[in-house]
């Protein structure tokens, strides 16, 4: 959240320009679906995630008497090398817990269904470039994989991209 702010701070003034014939730039956050629901026994995350949502609905108030468009991103799973850092190790330490147990289940969740069903970077790239095509971009966009492993691109205000 901190990152993403700073870089906002940072690069807000190239987003209007004195030429109007240029088009105002867009904010676009990448959030997650855990940004509006709750990720168990992921709290951290999910809590910085609902932060990011927060910040892209006050700048879209404030950025709107100047065109500038904040939209957000919030794709599920990906297959990336976080996946591979879930190691029984981290959970260890839980172990004369009552957590232990609730984080073994969910462990193995992630190693059989998260793993599995996750969507390739490609797939979220592909998916990705098309909120920057989108002429009338909506406020939020989420990333999801289907059933069918398929990418459609949804006309919905509120869009739904499946991979």
């Amino acid at each position: 959240f901190v990152g993403q702010l700073s870089v906002i701070q940072i690069f807000h003034r190239f987003l209007l320009s004195d030429d109007t014939s240029h088009e105002v730039g867009r904010i676009i956050n990448i959030s997650s679906i855990s940004g509006i629901g709750t990720n168990f026994l992921f709290g951290c995350y999910a809590s910085g995630k609902h932060a990011l949502e927060g910040l892209s609905k006050t700048l879209r108030r404030e950025c709107r008497q100047y065109g500038i468009k904040v939209i957000v991103v919030a794709p599920g799973n990906i297959a990336t090398s976080i996946w591979d850092k879930q190691t029984d190790d981290i959970i260890e330490k839980y172990r004369n817990t009552d957590y232990y147990q609730l984080l073994m289940n969910h462990m193995s969740n992630i190693d059989s269904d998260v793993v599995t069903n996750a969507m390739s970077v490609e797939e979220f790239s592909n998916a990705f470039f098309n909120v920057f095509e989108d002429v009338r971009p909506a406020n939020r966009y989420t990333i999801i994989k289907s059933r069918n492993n398929k990418v459609p691109f949804s006309k919905a205000r509120v869009k739904i991209l499946r991979s």
